[in-house]
Order: structure tokens, then sequence, then C-alpha cells
């Protein structure tokens, strides 16, 4: 009976020590999982705006007007958002078949020219965003020594629109 009670008595803190040890390592996984969530929710984010800047695009007459608009429209889309890119999102709007294909034309163009416009080449405005996110409160307001980024690119799609108003 002796021997039975030592034993007890020998293992007696064990669960302390095991959930010490077991504290950071589930404090690490929250903290994985809060990261990533918040990395998924900027991305999903930021491609919305890619996808609204693209259709901004191409509502535009030529490739000048369709980057400064594209350029709004991230900015609008960035403070409605609640995100702030380090240094400034970097818009690139891929749109040359604007100009080339002809879609800045004005007056009285057949519609046949349009469809004609329409059926050959490319069809769509490209926008992409390189945005560099700091994910400060991951740190909880701390200054530390090195920043805790987030680098997110996207690129947004659009059909150019032949039918809009000329």
């Amino acid at each position: 009976m002796r021997n039975r009670y030592r034993n007890s008595r020998d293992e007696r803190g064990s669960v302390s020590v095991e959930v010490v040890c077991m504290v950071p390592v589930i404090m690490a996984m929250i903290a994985l999982l809060y990261f990533g969530g918040r990395a998924t929710l900027a991305w999903n984010s930021l491609q919305g705006i890619a996808d609204d800047a693209a259709r901004t695009a191409t509502l535009q007459r030529t490739e000048k007007s369709a980057q400064k608009a594209a350029e709004k429209q991230v900015q609008y889309g960035l403070e409605n958002a609640g995100l702030a890119c380090i240094g400034g999102a970097q818009v690139t709007v891929s749109a040359a078949e604007i100009e080339e294909r002809g879609y800045e034309l004005t007056g009285d163009v057949p519609a046949s020219a349009y469809m004609d416009l329409y059926e050959s080449g490319d069809k769509t405005v490209d926008v992409r965003i390189d945005c560099v996110l700091d994910m400060m409160d991951l740190r909880g307001g701390q200054k530390a020594k090195t920043a805790l980024t987030y680098t997110v690119t996207v690129t947004g799609h659009s059909a150019t629109d032949i039918w809009r108003e000329r």
C-alpha cells in the first residue's frame, strides 16, 4: 500500500508542467490563425478593389485617363476597406487595347465598326495592385525593431464595354 501512495505523490504537479509547456504552443496557433485570417481578409478586399478599378478603367477613352481613374478608384476602395498600403499602392493598368483598338473613337461611328473592334483581339483591361500592408496589431501596437508586413499583389480583370456612351 505504501508504494501505491508514493507513486501517486511522485506524479503530483505533472499536469501543471504539461499545461505550462502547452500554453506557448496554443498561443502560437492562435496567433497563426489570427494572422492567416487577417491576411486573407486583406487579400479579398484588395481583389474586390482591383476588380472595381478594372471596371472603372474600361469606361475611359484613353490609357492615361484609364490609369488615373483606376488609381482614384483604388484610393477610394482602400479608404472604405480601412486598409493602408505602406508607401502607397502601386497601380498598373494594362489597357493598351483602349488606344490600339480605337475605343477612343468619337462622333458618328457605325455599329458595324464597333462590332469589328469587339471581335478583334483582346477585350479586357487588367489592373494590378501591389500593396505592402502593415500587420501592426499583431504586435499589440508596440514598437518593434522589425516591421511585420504582408505584401499583396492582385490583378483585376474587366471586359471592355464597347457599347458605352460615345
